[in-house]
């Protein structure tokens, strides 16, 4: 068994490395939305780089023992720590890089820094003890000042995942109010796989704590393997994200703040209406963006987006879809076609998200709905 734990340890050394590299010297072309992007990167690499440093200690000071695991080393503890820090950052950088800023680097890492700082001060003084069993740690907790410290280490990693998973769920929230504000249906972006990969490293990450008090022999090999394959898919999808990024920037291009005066607002306001009341029905031409109907109206994108924010306190998505849903609405009560077909009609890619809001508009499913309303000829 000792074997299996060294070859997945030098399996996630090699692979972190080469990702790491590639990340940092990969092309990323020139965007000024690519800032971002660039961040999240570097972030990312350095995560690549940091992910096998307690395998490469482990590894090169013969210390690997699948029969006798030691609780709360501290070179886990802390590549634990920072390795949720520097890990969250590069995830929500995709987002949001306004909260990667010094303020919060300094939240996070300051305490670790201080516990560091006390533990080499008590390993001077005091020296640290190795614990291998649950008895052992309750014993020495009262005599050693180095394992008090140690522990404090693996209190302030749950402090500061707990820290870290509320920034990322503001970040990813913001990030979906700018996408709503824009395009129809955000979920054709494929943009969930920077959320899907960060719950699926939380889940990881929990497991990794857990082993930390609940000794498992066997854990270290597949929680190495689990890291290793983890950081190879995510980097494959942050080498394919410029793709995405060339979809999504006029978007971000629309979410930069403008000050509207009353006298745009009420030319917009009149503009939609009459836009609305289009014989073609404009809005049921599916992909549409506030772009283009911000085209369409002859208006500035970024404002048409903050009059519906502001003045009619809704999304573009929300409001595109309610007209969408107004006409299906109209469509099952005086028409008996298929329902997939009037999903087609109305804008909506298919008969599952026009279902989604039609629920949401009038709890009830498109088929319901029919029973109840249809005006038979």
């Amino acid at each position: 068994m000792d074997n299996i734990i060294e070859y997945s340890y030098v399996a996630n050394i090699a692979a972190c490395i080469i990702l790491g590299i590639v990340l940092i010297f990969i092309e990323t072309p020139p965007h000024q939305h690519n800032t971002r992007y660039l961040k999240a990167k570097r972030f990312m690499a350095l995560a690549a780089f940091l992910a096998p440093i307690a395998a490469s200690v482990d590894l090169f000071t013969g210390d690997v023992n699948a029969s006798e695991v030691e609780m709360l080393n501290v070179i886990t503890l802390i590549d634990f720590d920072v390795q949720i820090i520097i890990f969250t950052f590069a995830m929500m950088t995709l987002f949001d890089s306004k909260l990667v800023c010094r303020k919060n680097i300094y939240i996070v890492l300051m305490p670790l820094i201080a516990l560091v700082a006390a533990y080499l001060i008590a390993l001077l003084f005091y020296g640290d003890v190795h614990v291998f069993s649950h008895t052992h740690y309750f014993w020495a907790i009262k005599h050693e000042p180095a394992l008090v410290i140690r522990s404090l280490m693996f209190i302030w990693g749950l402090v500061s995942l707990v820290i870290c998973i509320r920034w990322f769920f503001k970040a990813e929230r913001e990030f979906n109010n700018t996408m709503n504000n824009y395009f129809d249906d955000i979920k054709d972006l494929h943009i969930q796989w920077v959320s899907y990969f960060f719950y699926a490293s939380l889940v990881l990450a929990g497991l990794v704590a857990v082993s930390y008090i609940v000794i498992l022999p066997y854990f270290d090999a597949l929680s190495t393997i689990g890291i290793t394959g983890l950081f190879t898919v995510i980097s494959i999808h942050f080498l394919n994200y410029p793709q995405l990024l060339k979809v999504i920037y006029p978007a971000l291009e629309t979410a930069e703040e403008v000050i509207m005066s009353p006298l745009i607002s009420n030319n917009i306001a009149e503009k939609l209406k009459n836009w609305e009341k289009n014989n073609a029905k404009p809005y049921t031409r599916e992909g549409i963006t506030v772009g283009e109907l911000a085209d369409e109206i002859k208006e500035n994108k970024r404002m048409v987006s903050k009059y519906l924010n502001t003045n009619c306190n809704t999304n573009f998505n929300t409001w595109i879809n309610t007209l969408r849903i107004e006409e299906a609405i109209r469509l099952l009560e005086n028409n008996g076609l298929p329902l997939h077909e009037i999903a087609a009609r109305t804008g909506f890619s298919d008969l599952a998200k026009m279902s989604n809001f039609m629920k949401k508009h009038t709890g009830l499913s498109p088929s319901e709905y029919r029973k109840i309303h249809y005006n038979k000829p």
